[in-house]
């Protein structure tokens, strides 16, 4: 997201939009009540996840030197645990949370929370690896600590991730944060507004 700072406010919605419109994921009145009250720093427009999610069909509009996402997540199990409108809304001052060293779920999630910060859900996520998919070349593995997915019999929760696999972006989940020989991140913003 660093290389859009240059950006002005306008020019950086105006290319956001233009590339969800694009892909299907938004329609220009979406995003209509926005245009002329938008933030000064780095922001991600988001519009509304829709009722019935294709994940298989979204991580298709993800693509990278012409290869297409997959996905390997179940829908059954998928929830936020932070609240995001259902409506279009803009995620405000964001902050791609280099993880270091031998951590845990726990630790990030804690230090995104003390730090008084908004951790990605599965949908921001999605949204912004399809509106900006270089992220996923600066981060070998991108969790979205904001979602959990709980499908097996013990009901164990984990954390969706989208990585990048032999050049191939794959959505999936993890239930621990394998640290140690990744270049990992866990996005963040500073607020909400819709």
């Amino acid at each position: 997201m660093e290389r859009y700072q240059a950006l002005r406010p306008r020019q950086l919605f105006d290319m956001e939009i233009e590339r969800l419109t694009a892909k299907g994921l938004t329609r220009y009145e979406h995003a209509d009540r926005f245009r002329n009250n938008l933030p000064p720093n780095l922001f991600l427009f988001i519009p509304p996840q829709s009722r019935e999610l294709d994940l298989d069909n979204l991580m298709d509009l993800i693509e990278i030197n012409g290869i297409r996402g997959r996905n390997f997540l179940a829908m059954q199990g998928l929830k936020d645990i932070i609240e995001i409108p259902k409506q279009s809304y803009f995620m405000l001052d964001l902050e791609n949370h280099r993880i270091k060293g031998d951590c845990t779920l726990l630790t990030v999630e804690t230090d995104i929370i003390k730090r008084n910060r908004l951790p990605y859900t599965m949908w921001g996520g999605i949204i912004h690896a399809i509106v900006f998919p270089e992220i996923l070349e600066d981060y070998d593995i991108t969790y979205f600590i904001g979602s959990r997915h709980t499908f097996d019999y013990e009901g164990k929760s984990r954390v969706p991730f989208i990585r990048l696999h032999g050049n191939e972006p794959q959505l999936d989940s993890y239930q621990y944060l394998p640290c140690v020989s990744h270049r990992p991140c866990a996005p963040s913003c500073r607020e909400i507004i819709s």
